[in-house]
């Protein structure tokens, strides 16, 4: 049994090899003991500083002027929607959510002056309701909340009544909510008058041109929407009447069966 004789040796000169360490190391530091410093009111300081420190260092710098992008050319008048709004880049956690806060005060509002795609859309370019000063004209109620990419101020539609174009070219100006459904106000002189039909002939509004920069090719080839609308009123609703988005548009949306379906121009 001599290799075990042999392994308790080497135990004991181990034993005795770190017991005059830790005596060394105590003759070296006096009375002072390592776990009567940390205690649990300075370790939770030590971690706090540690988290303060990792914030500090993380933070955004907030004096940054950040604002949500238009994603298109938007015009006077143009109800902004969120499909029209996009985030700039390089965003930090609390920015981000700053932006999302400002988007939704952004969302329902009217485009005072017009935005070149791209640029910032802040609260101070936008209005509660439309400005339509000097312009008259012709409101043409429908009931499904429009998809605002496609249909907003600065398209172009055609009106139908009792299957007949009465209006080839009819420029909306604005598109305000009246109660649960819509009204898209047309420039008068785009119209027909006297107007054509009878009160129970329901217009038919069907997209002849998306909404572009006045001079700028507005008409593109392919399919093209068709709005199922109701007669035009005489007057045009008051901003009491307007109700914020129910449901906010969304990328993607698709005209459902109350819109209507879908012909090519």
């Amino acid at each position: 049994m001599n290799w075990w004789n042999r392994i308790k040796d080497r135990w004991n000169q181990l034993g005795l090899w770190l017991g005059r360490c830790a005596a060394a190391t105590h003759n070296a530091m006096g009375k002072i003991h390592i776990p009567e410093l940390i205690t649990p009111g300075r370790l939770l300081a030590a971690v706090y500083l540690v988290v303060v420190l990792a914030i500090a260092g993380l933070m955004p710098d907030t004096d940054r002027e950040l604002h949500a992008t238009a994603m298109r050319y938007l015009g006077p008048n143009t109800r902004i929607a969120d499909v029209l709004l996009g985030p700039p880049s390089g965003l930090h956690l609390e920015e981000s959510m700053r932006l999302d806060r400002e988007r939704q005060t952004l969302i329902g509002q009217y485009v005072k002056q017009a935005i070149d795609a791209g640029a910032t859309v802040a609260p101070p370019n936008v209005r509660p309701w439309p400005d339509l000063s000097g312009q008259d004209a012709v409101p043409v109620e429908f009931e499904a909340e429009p998809e605002w990419m496609l249909l907003n101020q600065g398209a172009a539609v055609e009106v139908w009544v009792a299957d007949k174009q009465v209006a080839a070219h009819a420029e909306v100006l604005a598109i305000v909510p009246s109660g649960k459904r819509w009204l898209a106000l047309l420039r008068k002189s785009d119209l027909p008058s006297p107007t054509v039909g009878t009160p129970k002939d329901k217009p038919v509004l069907r997209i002849a041109a998306l909404p572009a920069r006045p001079g700028d090719k507005g008409t593109q080839d392919g399919e093209s929407s068709k709005v199922n609308a109701s007669p035009p009123h005489l007057t045009t609703p008051k901003p009491e009447s307007m109700e914020k988005d129910s449901a906010k548009s969304k990328v993607g949306r698709k005209w459902d069966s109350q819109v209507g379906e879908k012909s090519r121009l």
